[in-house]
């Protein structure tokens, strides 16, 4: 069949040598698609609580938490007691009533034994009993027991009481640490069984990823197999080249500069010129 004019076409393929190694490429990797998928690690993937921090928590809820709970409620009573005044009333407090009592105990014994019997006595000896003399010395030394009680009571409660008030004060500021100290045995308790459950997740992960590396051994090793094989190594061009005028066409076209090139001759240059081409056109042409 003559050829005739065309545009000119390629295609690039693999090198002969890679196609081979390609084919079985995809096909490992059709298989492998089609095939049973990996699967889910089949344990737990979460570390579970050790019995070191159960305990502990255990131990937070069961018994530090009532603990600290009756540390605060005691810190709240005594400091609304101590703004209420309560500890500086001895009808509030029987505490500081018993030891007002006891400031006041042998001074009014004094009086009652010793002071006002003498002057008594001195009245009788005098034949005054019953005389403004007598009463004058009796108030004199009753005042003087009552003074000797308030000095010795204003005394206590300014060495003794307010400064137990002080350290209660300050006691109270230490309540929150010392709810917070409660908690130490079963923080110690847990940080032991936070460090072996974290050993237990550690352990966990190596075994998924032990699993997970088992699971795609077959993934692994056609990727691996792609790197090596896939690769421009060298290609095959093809295609259909440029096809030059067919012998009809040739003759035609010989012919036509035939006879441009005889016109410049006048008669029978013209003719001659044409028949000259359209023979060298025919022969010339392949195909």
């Amino acid at each position: 069949m003559p050829g005739g004019g065309g545009d000119k076409t390629t295609s690039t393929e693999p090198a002969a040598f890679q196609k081979p190694f390609l084919q079985q490429l995809f096909n490992q990797a059709r298989n492998q698609f089609e095939g049973p998928q990996p699967e889910f690690f089949p344990g737990s993937t979460v570390a579970q609580f050790d019995p070191a921090t159960t305990a502990a928590q255990q131990n937070i809820v069961q018994n530090t938490v009532p603990q600290a709970q009756g540390v605060v409620n005691q810190a709240a009573t005594t400091s609304t007691d101590i703004l209420a005044g309560k500890f500086l009333d001895p009808n509030q407090d029987p505490n500081l009533r018993a030891s007002l009592d006891a400031i006041a105990r042998p001074v009014n014994e004094s009086l009652t034994e010793q002071f006002l019997p003498n002057i008594r006595a001195g009245a009788a000896a005098t034949r005054s009993i019953g005389g403004s003399r007598q009463g004058i010395a009796e108030g004199i030394a009753s005042r003087g027991a009552s003074n000797a009680i308030g000095d010795a009571s204003a005394g206590f409660l300014a060495t003794n009481r307010l400064a137990g008030l002080d350290q209660m004060t300050k006691a109270l500021a230490l309540a929150p640490t010392t709810a917070n100290a409660l908690t130490l045995p079963s923080s110690i308790l847990d940080a032991v069984g936070t460090q072996r459950q974290g050993l237990e997740q550690a352990n966990i992960n190596e075994s998924i990823g032990r699993h997970n590396f088992e699971q795609t051994t077959d993934q692994r090793a056609i990727s691996q197999f792609a790197a090596l094989v896939s690769g421009n190594f060298g290609s095959e061009v093809t295609g259909e080249g440029f096809k030059g005028p067919t012998k009809l066409e040739g003759t035609l076209g010989g012919a036509a500069a035939g006879a441009a090139i005889g016109s410049v001759f006048p008669a029978y240059g013209t003719a001659i010129g044409a028949g000259v081409g359209a023979i060298a056109g025919f022969v010339l042409t392949e195909g």
